[in-house]
């Protein structure tokens, strides 16, 4: 729905409200600062907006290249992520939820916990938690316990590293992972049926005030107009 808003908003700028300018001009009144405005932002999309779009082109790609080239970079980037409000947090729980049910899964099929471990690096698609799922290995190869090295990263709630020693103390530990992921995905869900729900409003809130800026900027010159003629 916002792209779509923004869209119709760019063709305006480009092909309609230039030809109001016109008009506006030939009346030879004084127009409003936010009409002052709107025209100011159409010339500037005119003569530069080709030239904006590629460079948003190129950042990304440059974006993109740096994400793939740059380890540090990505590993930044994707800590990032997990420390947005709300979002990271979301984020964190479903990547948790992923990895966990892919461990149950391979625990219970006989793998071996270190080699589990290196299998579910490469599937949680996050730097800084593969990162830490690192650490996490390196720590059970010198003897620490499973909720012991999930428990020295940072990275891992509480929850997990409490399901793991549970798990550890009565031999489910299968079992344990497998609570964990139901946990995540049931938060998960919640969590984005949630935001969802205060997204919406907002959004609609935020364009709505941007369609009403924008029409005054229009209307308001146009009656000023209508008016002098009936006078």
């Amino acid at each position: 729905v916002a792209l779509v808003i923004l869209a119709a908003i760019g063709v305006a700028l480009i092909h309609v409200v230039p030809e109001l300018a016109r008009l506006f001009h030939s009346a030879g009144q004084p127009l409003p600062l936010q009409t002052r405005l709107l025209i100011g932002l159409s010339g500037f999309v005119r003569s530069y907006g080709w030239l904006l779009l590629g460079a948003a082109g190129l950042g990304f790609i440059a974006f993109r290249h740096a994400l793939a080239s740059r380890p540090a970079f990505r590993l930044w980037f994707d800590g990032t992520l997990l420390r947005l409000p709300l979002l990271g947090d979301v984020r964190k729980k479903l990547i948790l939820a992923r990895f966990t049910g892919l461990f149950a899964l391979m625990y219970s099929s006989g793998i071996t916990i270190v080699d589990a471990l290196n299998v579910a690096e490469d599937v949680v698609g996050n730097a800084a938690l593969k990162e830490g799922l690192t650490r996490v290995g390196h720590g059970i190869e010198r003897g620490l316990k499973l909720s012991e090295a999930f428990g020295a990263v940072n990275l891992f709630p509480p929850l997990v590293t409490r399901m793991l020693r549970v798990g550890e103390s009565t031999g489910a530990l299968d079992q344990a992972l497998s609570n964990v992921s139901y946990f995540y995905e049931r938060d998960v869900r919640e969590a984005i049926e949630r935001l969802q729900a205060s997204i919406e409003p907002a959004l609609t809130v935020i364009l709505g005030l941007l369609l009403l800026a924008v029409m005054s900027a229009v209307m308001l010159p146009i009656y000023d107009i209508v008016s002098r003629m009936k006078l």
